[in-house]
Formats: C-alpha cells, sequence, structure tokens
C-alpha cells in the first residue's frame, strides 16, 4: 500500500510531521487487519463502510483499545477516504457517517502540588550536589527547562528551537517569544516569578562562564538540544523523584494549572496556542485524580 502521495498531500496541507506519520502508521495497520481479515489487498475501490465499523468493532471487543485510540484510527481512515474522495479515486467517503466511539472527557494526566514539588525538590537536591563545572552547567540548565516549561506552557519543540535573543527578563516581568509555533503560528507567553529565577540564574551562569549560547538550551557544545535529549532529561528526573514526567505532561500542568485557577479557556488558549477552544476546554473537564478524590470523600 503507497501511502506517499496521502502523505504528499497531508503535507501540502501544511500538517504537522507528527500528523502525517501518525495517519500513515494507523492506515498501514488498518491495512494489515484488512488484508488478514477480507483476504485481499485493501485498494480504494474496495475499502467500505463496514470494513471501517468492523475495524471499529475489532478495537473495541478484540483487542481491548481505549477509545481515543480507536477513535484515533478512525480519524486517520477519514482522512484518507475524503482525499481518495477529493483525488478522484472514490465517489463518496465510506469513512463519513461511522461514528467515533464517544468517551468521557478528562482533563489530560498533569503534575499535582504534591509531585511538582517532589520533582522541584530533586532538581534542587541535584544543583546542590554539582560538583564540577560540567554538572552544574547541566543543572542549573535542566532547572531553568523544567521551570520554565511548567510555567509557560511550551511545547518541547517550541523549547528547543528558542534562543537567547528570544527571552526578555526584567526585574519585575519577563516573557518569551515563540516565533514558530505549531502551524507556525507566533505568540508571546508572559513569565512569571516562578519562571524567571531559574531562567536568571541560567542566563547568569552563562556570562560567569563567558559561554557564547546562540540556544537558549545548549549542550556543552553550544548546539540546540533535540526533543529527545529533553525527554530523556525529564524521565531521568522523574525517576528519582518516583513520578511520570514528560514535556506533555508539564505542558498540561501548567494548563490545568490555570483552569482550576478559574483563568478564562480563551486565554489559556492564546497561551498555550491552540486554535480551537476545544482542546483547551479538555482542562476544564476534571481528572481522574479529580474524580478519585470526590469518591475518597464518601469513605468515613
Amino acid at each position: 500500500m503507497d501511502l506517499e502521495p496521502f502523505a504528499q498531500h497531508l503535507r501540502d496541507r501544511d500538517r504537522a510531521p507528527a500528523t502525517v506519520r501518525s495517519y500513515c502508521q494507523e492506515l498501514a495497520r488498518f491495512a494489515v487487519w484488512f488484508e488478514q481479515t477480507n483476504g485481499q489487498l485493501l485498494t480504494p475501490t474496495a475499502l467500505t463502510g463496514r470494513d471501517v465499523r468492523e475495524y471499529r468493532e475489532h478495537g473495541q471487543a478484540v483487542a481491548r483499545s481505549k477509545p481515543g485510540t480507536i477513535n484515533r484510527r478512525l480519524v486517520a481512515i477519514r482522512a484518507y477516504a475524503a482525499w481518495l474522495v477529493e483525488s478522484g479515486q472514490l465517489a463518496s467517503n465510506p469513512a463519513q457517517h461511522v461514528r467515533l466511539i464517544e468517551e468521557q472527557p478528562l482533563a489530560p494526566k498533569a503534575l499535582d502540588r504534591k509531585h511538582l514539588a517532589a520533582l522541584e525538590r530533586e532538581m534542587e537536591r541535584s544543583l546542590n550536589a554539582a560538583a564540577t563545572d560540567s554538572a552544574r552547567f547541566l543543572r542549573t540548565r535542566d532547572r531553568a527547562i523544567v521551570m520554565l516549561l511548567v510555567n509557560s506552557g511550551l511545547r518541547v519543540a517550541e523549547l528547543c528551537a528558542l534562543e537567547v535573543a528570544d527571552v526578555v527578563i526584567g526585574e519585575r516581568s519577563g516573557s518569551v517569544s515563540v516565533r514558530r509555533g505549531k502551524g507556525n503560528k507566533a505568540r508571546s507567553v508572559p513569565l512569571n516569578v516562578e519562571a524567571r529565577r531559574p531562567m536568571t540564574a541560567w542566563f547568569g551562569y552563562l556570562e560567569e562562564t563567558m559561554q557564547e549560547c546562540d540556544p537558549l538550551f545548549c549542550d556543552h557544545q553550544g548546539q540546540h538540544l533535540t526533543p529527545r535529549g529533553v525527554q530523556h532529561m525529564l524521565k531521568e528526573y522523574g525517576r528519582r523523584a518516583s513520578i511520570e514526567v514528560t514535556p506533555h505532561v508539564l505542558r498540561h500542568t501548567f494548563a490545568k494549572g490555570l483552569a482550576d485557577a478559574g483563568v478564562r479557556a480563551e486565554e489559556i488558549a492564546a497561551l498555550l496556542g491552540h486554535s480551537k477552544l476545544e482542546t483547551t476546554r479538555r482542562y476544564t473537564q476534571p481528572s481522574g485524580r479529580d474524580l478519585a478524590v470526590a469518591v475518597e470523600r464518601l469513605e468515613g
């Protein structure tokens, strides 16, 4: 099954590389299931609405996949079928009327105050224990990264693309400029004191050691950090603090904190760089932890 024409169609629509990759992976998975189920290769004219419905049911009853996983696969198939219609390979979209699975909306996973405090404590301890210049460089940088992520909600790719000139810190205010966010959108995010303090320490370290570093967060060679590198760093600190930490979890922590504080969805959307309020409103929903706490109130 040649998915490159469809992938190019998505790229021409300026879809994010991760979206293109995800859609193609889901379609390749569907093609394998289709061949195993029907005994023939998946072709445009062989695709029917019944196939899509049976694939949905297979995910529910046999694979026992989560609703979000099944819906993601259905959305990929819908997009592919819509392209087949647009390119003249099908007369109508057989997946258009296949319903997604309704699921209870829950806020994305975020750190509560206890876990966030544990992470901050672990980072401060690591910085205090830094015995060499190299270790001090890494610990000062890492603490600034974590505190910036949890207080700005930046995506990890946005963080890694930042340069020193993108951050402005004054005595009582500060901001970070995202020049090319998701969808090539630019935005400016104010920095609170919790972000400004470790950022000031990081800038002070660079100035003290006379290190020239155009990237805001660099390695020892002055090169931009990669998203994978940041993910690995967070995973290690999380392991030491006995919590699960990813860039997305810290982004969700920022958004959930704003929602819990009563900040309007429109303001949260602007800070996160969301183009749709539906995406932002997820953070106004209760999390799994919120529901557990609610049930525990019945005890005693």
